[in-house]
């Protein structure tokens, strides 16, 4: 899982304008940073975080999100609003972009990743976008990559065709099919996804429990719980 921390979410810089990670952050230092946000960090965002303790916004030079230091993700957290349900659910923020991204540390959806803040289709939803930090990493290159596509089909360089079948070679499918590659945007998600894993089936099931047994406590919750289980459904589940 390492592996693919030494490139995490660039992998183009030009010379000289590559982010610049700050030094890892210890173990102390991680259990002091749980205590003030009230969780238990997931494994994978615990490893990164002893690899690096985040990137400082002065240094972010290109990154579509960056990685906040510690200290920063506590102070981020002590100011965003909707407590009760980023509570409930050990929803915290740790990665700074055109939005927030947090990541769940507790059931049912540990380590998966959500948008807060969001300006566009996820506004005020919450639910589960992506399966982990390895996956978010992957989809904001791929996110760049559809950009790069887009902006050659828009100055004449790519023909439609071409620059579908790029598209199509990157993802295996088009955002929006029926419409041309000029409005293929938006952040790619991994939710739906077209196969079911044991994590997110388990995810689903207790999503409908919740909502069927009315165990949830909000208007806010009924609607993170109702995106999730639509986006989780397992696709054979699917009539």
């Amino acid at each position: 899982m390492i592996e693919w921390l030494k490139s995490l979410f660039r992998t183009a810089d030009p010379p000289g304008q590559l982010p610049r990670w700050n030094g890892p952050a210890s173990p102390a230092a991680i259990a002091a940073a749980e205590v003030k946000l009230g969780v238990t960090l997931p494994e994978e965002l615990r490893a990164l975080y002893l690899r690096h303790d985040g990137v400082h916004e002065r240094n972010a030079a290109n990154l579509k999100y960056r990685l906040m230091p510690l200290k920063e993700a506590v102070r981020t957290h002590r100011d965003i609003p909707n407590g009760a349900l980023l509570e409930k659910y050990s929803m915290r923020c740790f990665f700074s972009g055109e939005d927030c991204a947090g990541v769940y540390c507790g059931e049912p959806f540990t380590g998966y990743l959500f948008f807060l803040h969001h300006d566009s289709m996820y506004l005020g939803d919450e639910s589960p976008l992506f399966s982990s930090i390895e996956s978010f990493d992957g989809r904001c290159r791929e996110l760049e990559e559809r950009e790069a596509i887009r902006m050659a089909f828009s100055e004449g360089v790519l023909s439609e065709e071409e620059a579908r079948a790029n598209l199509l070679a990157r993802r295996g499918e088009l955002l929006f099919p029926d419409e041309g590659p000029g409005a293929a945007a938006g952040m790619p998600v991994d939710f739906p996804a077209v196969r079911a894993t044991v994590k997110s089936t388990v995810a689903y099931e207790e999503c409908r429990r919740r909502l069927d047994s009315g165990d949830f406590e909000s208007v806010d919750e009924f609607r993170m719980l109702a995106y999730s289980a639509v986006r989780m459904v397992p696709p054979d589940r699917i009539s």
